[in-house]
């Protein structure tokens, strides 16, 4: 440890016997062990002026171990390293030796000049040389050089850059939210890395089998956040990988495609979420995946490029009622502080003209359009939060591609690739299309007898060799006629106080719940339907919870299904199901504890649980 770390050394010689073992162990090893390791780092920038801020560390290792049998292999005669020939020795060792170095770069503190800033500060890397040597009694020699380092980009601007076209509007007044908008016009994040791996293995074994494998691969990686409006996001990462073997290096500055490309990933990502209406919360987000692969092995029967995508678009909006009512309601006034008025007596008469004045005040009746309106308003304010929710969902996998598939392709706006598919492929398309729709919200009665109500509609559609699908959606079985109706859920809490129940009760309420869906199976189209599935489910059709004064809880509820499937194609036919049952349920619970006649003020604590 040399002048304020600047350079750190650090070595290591280690020697075993044969016969060295550990006291877990019975035996040793059966070989004499030899090693030998060294390492050593140096600040390069501790050359460089530290208002620089710059760290350019280095470091270097070097080990070599070495491994001598005690006995010849395959016999009992021993090993002398002192006198047996070099041969013998070269052909029964165990030799590995290994050195490299590696250096990196990258900036500690922040530069106060715009392009140093912008271009230098953000900019990170390394670059590692290793090689290695080994033999062993089967293996002649394994040689392995290989050189990897990384070049990473990575640029944060935040929202400090923007445009304030409206602001002349003023911060008052109708237009103020308009005033306030803000145009970014720079990405938030930018982010860039690129990795590269050379390497170069040989290995000969002792029956003269040699093998020679070099490997040579490049990635790059790209990540983009921009932020146009505070309501908007917009997100891609990009990877790339290719094949440096049959190119040149140096082609990294002068392609973008610098090898063989291997693969391709790619994810983009939108989200709006805008805040105009304080009654109104909606929300829509998009994202598409996509991936390209090509194996060169495969390549001569033509289908060595596959390729896949998959989309996803959600859309979803709160209505509330109860703020929409209020925003026409007037403020309520701020409260004034009383100033004390001094009292005046007024006569009989002037008390008598007073009073009249205000009974014809109260008398005077309010104009009937308003009332008509102020009774909507209360109306609406017993609906809960109506919840849309909107998704669709499609996903392509694509074999034996013959080409790049199109932007359209990548961003999952289309789920054709656009370019020819090889002969060879006897399947090359499969995809996969969902859409569902849901709307969910209540009514509240009375405080204790509130309804809650949910209708969902969705479809399928898969094709392979064949084209198949389906469309689900709620609906009531009535008198064999399917009728598209919301599935509902009742409940009437605060029944205790009825005179049913009030002397016995502590707790008590009356539920109902109704779901039903009809589902519809096709073939070819979605005018070939070839199975009909519908579903009537009241589960209860009416229940009762009861929870007695005395601690005992009960549930009863009488339940009601019914399911039928239409055939439309051979073979042709009905069936129905038709369930009904009434089932009760009691639980009992204690808490407390059990007097020890013979031991006084003991009690024991105990804990009975009892259903039924």
């Amino acid at each position: 440890n040399l002048a304020d770390n600047f350079i750190k050394i650090n070595g290591e010689i280690t020697r075993k016997n044969a016969d060295f073992h550990t006291v877990n162990d019975r035996f040793g090893k059966g070989a004499n062990t030899l090693g030998e390791n060294l390492n050593a780092s140096v600040q390069l920038h501790k050359f460089l002026p530290t208002e620089w801020g710059i760290s350019l560390p280095l470091t270097a290792t070097f080990s070599k171990n070495r491994q001598t049998p005690k006995y010849i292999p395959g016999s009992d005669i021993l090993v002398h390293e002192k006198t047996d020939p070099d041969t013998l020795l070269e052909k029964i060792r165990s030799k590995n030796v290994q050195q490299g170095f590696t250096v990196r770069f990258s900036k500690r503190t922040r530069s106060r000049n715009f392009w140093t800033r912008y271009f230098i500060d953000p900019i990170s890397g390394s670059f590692t040389y290793r090689r290695t040597n080994a033999s062993s009694s089967q293996m002649k020699y394994s040689k392995s050089v290989t050189r990897s380092g990384y070049f990473n980009y990575n640029l944060s601007l935040g929202k400090n850059y923007y445009w304030h076209p409206f602001k002349w509007l003023g911060k008052k007044g109708f237009f103020k939210k308009l005033s306030q908008m803000k145009f970014y016009y720079l990405p938030s994040n930018f982010s860039l890395k690129m990795q590269g791996n050379d390497s170069d293995k040989e290995r000969e074994e002792r029956g003269g089998v040699k093998s020679h494998v070099p490997t040579s691969n490049f990635s790059r990686d790209l990540s983009v956040s921009f932020n146009p409006v505070d309501a908007l996001s917009l997100d891609l990462t990009k990877s790339w990988s290719f094949d440096m073997r049959e190119s040149k290096w140096t082609d990294l500055f002068s392609s973008l495609n610098p090898g063989k490309p291997l693969s391709t990933t790619q994810r983009f990502s939108a989200n709006f979420n805008p805040q105009i209406l304080p009654w109104l919360t909606p929300t829509a987000k998009y994202t598409a995946s996509y991936k390209w692969n090509n194996n060169p092995q495969m390549a001569n029967r033509g289908t060595g490029q596959t390729s896949s995508v998959n989309s996803n678009f959600t859309f979803s909006a709160t209505l509330n009622p109860k703020k929409f009512v209020d925003m026409f309601h007037k403020k309520s006034s701020s409260y004034r502080r009383r100033t004390r008025r001094p009292i005046i007596r007024r006569s009989h008469k002037e008390k008598t003209t007073k009073k009249t004045a205000e009974e014809k005040t109260k008398k005077k009746k309010p104009f009937p359009l308003l009332s008509i309106f102020s009774g909507l308003g209360k109306i609406i304010q017993k609906i809960d939060p109506l919840s849309i929710r909107m998704s669709q969902t499609s996903s392509a996998q694509d074999r034996g591609l013959l080409g790049i598939p199109s932007f359209s392709y990548q961003i999952g706006t289309t789920l054709d690739p656009g370019v020819p598919i090889s002969d060879a492929v006897t399947q090359p398309i499969s995809t996969k299309k969902n859409q569902n729709l849901s709307f969910n919200s209540g009514f509240r009665f009375t405080p204790q007898l509130t309804a809650k109500f949910t209708y969902t509609l969705s479809s399928s559609e898969n094709q392979t060799a064949q084209i198949t699908g389906n469309i689900s959606k709620s609906a009531l079985l009535w008198k064999n006629k399917t009728l598209p109706i919301p599935n509902w859920s009742i409940q009437w809490r605060g029944i205790e106080k009825l005179p049913l129940f009030s002397k016995v009760a502590r707790s008590a309420f009356l539920s109902h719940t109704f779901s039903g869906r009809k589902t519809e199976i096709w073939n070819g189209s979605s005018d070939k339907t070839i199975q009909e599935k519908i579903s009537r489910d009241f589960r209860p059709l009416l229940g009762l919870s009861l929870t007695f004064k005395n601690g005992l809880t009960a549930n009863i509820q009488y339940t009601l299904t019914e399911n039928l499937t239409l055939n439309r194609k051979y073979p042709t036919g009905k069936s129905k199901q038709y369930n009904s049952a009434i089932s009760v349920t009691a639980h009992y619970s204690r808490r407390g504890g059990i007097k020890i006649p013979f031991l006084k003020g003991k009690k024991l604590e105990n804990n009975i649980d009892f259903s039924l």
